[in-house]
C-alpha cells in the first residue's frame, strides 16, 4: 500500500466518522424527543384517570345512560317493542270493550242514587238551592 493509497483510505475514514458524528448525534436528538412524548404520554394517563375520579359532569353522565337504556333495547330490537307495543293496544282496547257494558250501568245507577241522596248541591241565580224529592224531581227554594 502506497502513501497514495494510505491518504485516500484516510479521508474515506474521517468522512465516515463524520457521518457516524452526524447520525449519533440525529439518533440522540430523536431518542430525547421520543423519551419526552413517552413522558408526556404518561402524564395525560394519568391526568385521565384523575379526570375520571373527580370529574363533576360524570354521575350526570350515568343519569343519561341509564336513562336511555330503554330507548337502546328498542333500538336494537324494534320488532320486540312494536310487538308489546301492538299487545298493549289491543289489550287496552279489548279490556275497555268487555268492561263498558258492565261500568255505563254502574255509572248510571250511581248517579241515580247521587241524584236521590242529595240536597242542595247547586245553587240557583235567585239565591235559592235546588232540592230533590224521592222521584229526582228537583225544586228551588229560596235562602232566607
Amino acid at each position: 500500500m502506497d502513501i497514495k493509497d494510505e491518504r485516500i483510505f484516510n479521508l474515506q475514514l474521517k468522512e465516515i466518522h463524520g457521518k457516524l458524528g452526524e447520525i449519533k448525534e440525529l439518533n440522540e436528538k430523536a431518542n430525547g424527543r421520543l423519551h419526552q412524548t413517552e413522558v408526556d404520554i404518561e402524564e395525560l394517563k394519568l391526568k385521565q384517570i384523575e379526570h375520571l375520579i373527580i370529574c363533576p359532569v360524570r354521575p350526570r353522565v350515568k343519569e343519561i345512560e341509564s336513562n336511555l337504556a330503554e330507548y337502546n333495547m328498542v333500538k336494537k330490537h324494534p320488532i320486540l317493542a312494536a310487538l308489546v307495543l301492538i299487545v298493549l293496544v289491543f289489550g287496552s282496547v279489548i279490556m275497555d270493550y268487555l268492561g263498558s257494558s258492565h261500568n255505563k250501568e254502574t255509572f248510571i245507577e250511581s248517579m241515580k242514587q247521587e241524584i236521590r241522596d242529595q240536597v242542595g248541591v247547586s245553587k240557583v241565580t235567585r239565591g235559592g238551592y235546588v232540592y230533590y224529592n224521592d222521584q229526582g224531581l228537583s225544586d228551588s227554594v229560596k235562602v232566607k
